[in-house]
């Protein structure tokens, strides 16, 4: 235990890191007081006046800067230095708290050490400002006093003498360096702070000219005449002016002391009015440490910014070789599935290398996001869509798995949404669906249920929007308290997740991350053994029906595709069984391909042979895509380029389509997409169906069918036909269908399945009754 060193409030509602804190700073010499409620900060200031007040900025009741600008409006807490403590990374949460006062800005976690030289250099400096403000109430004192007792002659001398003994005794005890001169400039005081922060004593100063010595005491580039006769020049117009305003906060200047040590002082020089003229009077504090300090905090950053770099390079990388025979495994599997001669065990044998291929590039994907939030990088990608679709989709991928456990599944307020609105479509469904499988996996028995609700609301800019609230609750196992605290923390799991050994950790916390650029925020109440609660909010701007994109087709089977012209489409891919994959993918489809193992060959092929349509991988020897497509472009700006990347950042999708990219598949490549993007950009259509459709008119007329016969249809039937639709697994619906002893009805569900209207077909499918309906 070190000699008390100064006294330290803690404002923090969470117990555990206020006590952890307190801790590390009593052992550090510093006496320390705890406050969990936010509200009681400013009068504990009040009453016990700390050096430094450490305040979390995420409380309940109110919230750091609140706090802060509270205190700051108190006279008797003002100048007491706020150290903000916070898990917020971003400038915009640092320039807050600075204007609401702060002093220093921590961001968690944080280096032990780091926080003790921060705390301790604000003591010193709350301390000293202490002493300097005493000082200069003293001083004005003393010369308020000097003023009148000028008017008394006969007693003047006798109180001056005094006050200068005074005077002086306060001035050598001060910490800081303090200098005064008489009207002539020659110095009168040079106290023991200016002896030990210049390393010349008094005996050495008194009596010298002001400008000679400040002129020795500069770096011996800066000693020239020139320079001498300035300073000489500055103060003798000080003097016989008594103006010093722009001497005044004079900031950090370089003191190089005769043992060659250099030192950084801050100054502040001000003209002192006497009967013969003006005095200077300069106070100057030692801040070398200080700055130490800042350069190892600006250097610290530039490390930590370059690490981010590399890690966010490394894991581009790494996604890279992890996509490319990824891409190989689910191509060639997808394939695979549609021969007819596979057996049931090798179906199940695909269906394992899909799924776990399926998996892995979920891990490979959330730890690209976690790298974006971690830099900085995450963006929102709006568009506008259908609010209610989005969350039917979304429940009805769990809905199988559901009632397969069964449990019960019920969905409150979905008919009281919003049809059309605007915002990212890809990150609200990412969290809706998370949300659904972590209920779902931990709910060994009873029901979930989700509430949605919209708060009608006008946005900042104007336009009409609202808040999107939604809730999904389970009766499942819970959450222990002491995990809650930590569970939105990257890879952390709960003892749940720990014990189902799935998942990587990511989830909540990417959630939480998109939530927050959503405009919202996302919390978890649980109880151990009843279950538990997530909810969420973000922010959405209402929309128009003709402001939602058409959708395209979707195929299962190539084979059902019909080209209307023998397209050329030219492969790039320098990874052999990625670009054979594609090569036999489009020649199913009809079309003429020609293939390149790089974007020289690429280049050469696209001038000889003009293809309709590439295909680009971006990362290639010899020349990259990226280059390639430069130089086609150029050449042929109508000629299509759709990109195929390893590493799906959107700042690299921005980039990608800067360079003339018409548009970007993401790998691993899936077939289903590959035939939507080639059916986007090519006159290519689907047998008996249009490319392009609107999803919201019925397909066909029902009058010769009827569908009452659906309500009869055996619950194996209805189990499988559902499970397939959300799969959007053609083979598998048509198998099912088959079993339909209904010809009409069966006719009917072939059409709808082979014109790729899932939607259709489950919304005719019979819904299991919810629980608590």
């Amino acid at each position: 235990m070190t000699d008390w060193v100064g006294s330290v409030l803690i404002v923090d509602d969470e117990q555990e890191n206020a006590r952890l804190l307190g801790a590390l700073l009593n052992r550090a010499g510093f006496e320390v007081h705890l406050t969990a409620d936010s509200r009681d900060a400013l009068a504990v200031a009040q009453a016990w006046h700390p050096d430094v007040i450490v305040l979390d900025v995420d409380m309940p009741e109110s919230d750091g800067y609140q706090v802060c600008a509270a205190l700051k409006a108190e006279p008797s807490t003002e100048s007491i230095p706020v150290l903000f403590l916070s898990g917020m990374h971003e400038p915009a949460n640092r320039v807050k708290g600075f204007k609401v006062g702060g002093a220093d800005y921590i961001t968690r976690p944080f280096d032990p050490n780091e926080v003790i030289a921060r705390v301790a250099l604000h003591v010193r400096l709350a301390q000293q400002a202490r002493q300097i403000r005493t000082l200069n109430q003293q001083a004005t004192e003393r010369i308020a006093q000097l003023e009148a007792e000028v008017q008394r002659r006969q007693s003047a001398e006798a109180a001056l003498r005094l006050n200068e003994q005074q005077f002086r005794s306060v001035v050598e005890r001060a910490t800081d360096g303090i200098v005064l001169t008489d009207e002539r400039g020659a110095i009168v005081l040079w106290n023991q702070g200016q002896a030990s922060l210049t390393g010349i004593p008094a005996t050495e100063a008194i009596g010298q000219p002001i400008w000679e010595v400040q002129w020795r005491l500069g770096p011996p580039e800066t000693r020239n005449q020139a320079s001498h006769d300035g300073l000489r020049t500055l103060i003798h117009n000080a003097l016989e002016t008594g103006s010093a305003s722009w001497f005044r906060h004079a900031g950090v200047r370089a003191i190089q002391r005769p043992d060659g040590d250099l030192r950084l002082g801050q100054a502040w020089v001000f003209a002192i009015p006497t009967e013969q003229g003006y005095q200077l009077c300069s106070i100057t504090r030692d801040v070398t440490a200080q700055k130490q300090v800042e350069e190892a905090l600006r250097a610290a950053k530039l490390e930590a910014d370059a690490a981010n770099a590399a890690k966010s390079t490394f894991l581009a990388t790494i996604s890279h070789e992890f996509r490319t025979p990824l891409n190989a495994i689910l191509g060639f599997a997808q394939l695979l599935q549609n021969q007819v001669n596979l057996t049931p065990q090798q179906q199940n044998d695909l269906e394992v290398i899909i799924e776990s291929s399926n998996h892995l590039m979920t891990l490979v994907g959330d730890a690209l996001q976690m790298s974006q939030i971690e830099s900085g990088t995450l963006n929102l990608n709006l568009n506008a869509f259908e609010l209610p679709a989005l969350i039917r989709t979304c429940i009805e991928m769990i809905r199988l798995k559901v009632e397969e456990k069964g449990l019960g599944l019920r969905v409150d307020g979905l008919e009281a949404l919003p049809v059309y609105v605007m915002g990212d479509e890809q990150k609200l469904r990412q969290v809706l669906v998370n949300l659904l499988n972590n209920a779902f996996k931990f709910t060994p028995y009873g029901q979930i249920t989700v509430r949605l609700h919209f708060e009608p609301i006008t946005l900042n800019d104007g336009r009409a929007g609202g808040q999107l609230l939604v809730e999904v609750q389970d009766s499942g196992q819970g959450i222990a308290e002491d995990e809650q605290k930590r569970i939105f923390a990257p890879f952390v799991q709960g003892e749940a997740g720990k014990h189902a050994g799935t998942g990587s950790g990511l989830g909540l916390a990417i959630s939480r991350a998109f939530v927050q650029l959503m405009g919202g925020d996302i919390v978890l109440e649980s109880t151990p053994g009843q279950g538990t609660t997530a909810r969420f909010d973000v922010l959405l701007t209402l929309a128009r029906a003709n402001q939602v994109p058409r959708r395209r087709s979707s195929s299962a089977e190539i084979p059902r595709m019909a080209v209307r012209r023998n397209y050329r489409v030219l492969v790039v891919d320098d990874d052999y069984a990625a670009r054979r994959l594609i090569v036999k993918q489009m020649r199913a489809a009809g079309c003429a391909v020609q293939e390149a193992s790089n974007g020289l060959e690429a280049l050469s092929l696209a001038q000889e042979w003009h293809p309709a349509l590439i295909w680009m991988d971006i990362d290639m020897p010899v020349l990259d895509g990226v280059e390639a497509t430069r130089r086609i472009k150029a050449q042929y700006p109508h000629m299509i380029i759709i990109a195929l990347s390893a590493v799906n950042f959107e700042s690299e999708q921005r980039a990608l389509q800067e360079i003339g990219c018409d548009d970007i598949l993401p790998k691993p490549v899936r077939r289903e997409e590959l035939l939507r993007k080639l059916a986007a950009h090519l006159d290519i259509a689907y047998v008996g169906h249009p490319v392009e459709h609107d999803p919201r008119p019925t397909p066909r007329s029902t009058d010769t069918v009827d569908l009452k016969q659906m309500t009869k249809l055996a619950p194996e039937i209805v189990a499988g036909l559902r499970e397939a639709c959300v799969r959007l697994d053609g083979n598998a619906a048509l198998r099912v269908i088959g079993q339909i002893p209904d010809e009409a009805l069966a006719a009917f569900l072939v059409r709808l399945v082979r014109q790729h209207r899932f939607d259709r077909v489950l919304a005719l499918v019979p819904q299991p009754p919810e629980e608590g309906s």
